[in-house]
């Protein structure tokens, strides 16, 4: 019958030669045509072992396979003579190896195998990436810095051979839980290429995340990449009891202050324009509480706003540093900054209307904008020693590359899908149009402590007049 077979084929070939001048179109599909090579079967695959981070595949060998290419999921894996290949150092969650196998010159590759799904717990570690994660030591040269056990996380990576690195950390709750490896890494920052050069070093490269809660869990994620291979290591840790730090400590408490002018918000929804500034010293206190029980830099700052008390401005505390002569690091001044952020929610208004510390610039040479964006409209800096407190103003580059100078933050009424503004109405219900302008100077204490208590923000109302659209950085 073969022979038969290879008779009828030589035949067919010179027909369709003679016929169609080479032109292939007769040909019943199931006879290669003069010059095609015959496509290998397909290989049959299945899973023959597994443990908890890998699992082993095997197919039977295919007539005239002169190799094997292995696939997983999104990546090719190295070729292989054998029938079995092994997949190590896997990661949580279902995997979908398929084979080719290849011709070389004499034989078309096969289709991909049909697919196979295994699932694994995953990988708890790698021979070629750790990350070692603690809390610091609570001592009082950390303390100058603003770093305690409470409020900072510090870890090590080191590596061999590590192509790329991402990373994250996140609450150690339900919806960490609930998020797939994918949703995780979607969240993760990469690592600059020169960090990376030190994660692949004997000692690694130590790190530390600040600004953390304290008495919380948090995991902390790094995904490594190596030769095809990837890893996403988590590790859980919780910081300890809140300790305030000792910038936060010296800024609690009543502080008296002035501003050298003001400036009136005209309420006919003209946009920017009519403001009037009036030279007119005005005195004024605010109160500087914690923020909550966890955050040990983070502060209520309540006075600062026209609308009274209760409608507190969202702080940030840390330790002022500068470059050092060598620029090879930073060196602590021993000064401790308050930062007044702008763009920070305090309570919804109405339907789409939010209550917003928000900044009133200056823009270029003449006008006035207001500006979108998280940054500190204002910044005081305290220096223990003396006492003596500085306000700097913010300054900064809008979207049109146009320059513009901080010069007033207060409450407004903020609609972010339109982008209107809405002034805010006293307890009498009347518009408030009048604002602290120019910054604030002569700041100094004027009392003891406060309470470390939270300020609770007042039920406030917004005026029906819109004011102005935010001009977005």
């Amino acid at each position: 019958m073969k022979k038969l077979f290879s008779m009828m084929a030589a035949l067919a070939a010179m027909f369709t030669f003679a016929a169609c001048g080479g032109d292939d179109a007769t040909n019943d599909g199931k006879t290669p045509a003069p010059g095609t090579k015959t496509e290998l079967a397909q290989p049959v695959v299945k899973v023959v072992a597994q443990t908890e981070d890998s699992f082993t595949i095997s197919w039977d060998a295919v007539s005239g396979a002169t190799e094997y290419l292995v696939y997983l999921d999104k990546n090719n894996q190295p070729t292989t003579t054998e029938t079995t290949y092994t997949f190590t150092d896997l990661n949580a969650g279902t995997y979908k190896p398929r084979v080719k196998a290849l011709g070389g010159d004499k034989y078309k590759d096969s289709k991909y195998s049909d697919v196979v799904e295994i699932t694994v717990a995953g990988a708890s570690s790698v021979n070629w990436f750790t990350q070692t994660v603690g809390l610091p030591e609570d001592s009082a040269e950390l303390a100058a810095k603003g770093i305690n056990s409470s409020n900072t996380v510090v870890f090590n990576w080191q590596g061999d051979g590590v192509e790329a690195l991402s990373y994250m950390y996140f609450f150690n709750d339900d919806d960490f839980a609930a998020m797939t490896e994918d949703q995780i890494v979607a969240e993760m920052y990469a690592l600059d290429a020169e960090t990376l050069a030190y994660v692949n070093t004997a000692e690694g490269i130590d790190l530390q995340f600040t600004d953390m809660a304290g008495d919380t869990e948090y995991v902390l994620c790094a995904y490594v990449v190596k030769a095809g291979k990837t890893f996403l290591d988590k590790k859980v840790v919780k910081t300890n009891p809140t300790i305030l730090t000792l910038g936060t400590q010296a800024w609690l408490g009543n502080w008296t202050a002035t501003t050298s002018q003001l400036i009136t918000i005209p309420t006919d929804d003209n946009g920017l324009t009519n403001y009037v500034v009036t030279d007119q010293t005005t005195e004024h206190s605010f109160n500087v509480t914690a923020y909550n029980e966890y955050y040990s830099n983070y502060v209520w700052v309540d006075g600062l706003s026209v609308l009274g008390e209760n409608a507190p401005a969202f702080g940030q505390i840390s330790h002022e540093k500068v470059v050092n002569a060598d620029k090879t690091g930073y060196e602590y001044t021993g000064n401790y900054i308050l930062e007044l952020m702008c763009y920070e929610t305090i309570g919804q208004l109405a339907d789409d209307i939010w209550a917003v510390w928000l900044p009133l610039a200056t823009k270029g040479t003449s006008g006035y904008t207001f500006v979108s964006g998280s940054f500190p409209g204002f910044t005081f800096v305290l220096n223990p020693t003396t006492g003596v407190v500085t306000c700097k103003n913010y300054t900064g580059t809008l979207n049109d590359n146009s320059a513009f100078e901080v010069k007033m933050m207060d409450i407004f009424g903020l609609n972010p899908s339109t982008g209107n503004l809405y002034l805010m109405s006293a307890d009498d219900e009347s518009t408030i149009d009048t604002y602290y302008w120019g910054g604030f100077q002569n700041v100094a204490k004027a009392a003891a402590a406060a309470s470390t208590a939270s300020v609770a923000p007042k039920a406030m109302k917004v005026s029906s007049v819109a004011a102005s659209v935010v001009v977005a950085m």
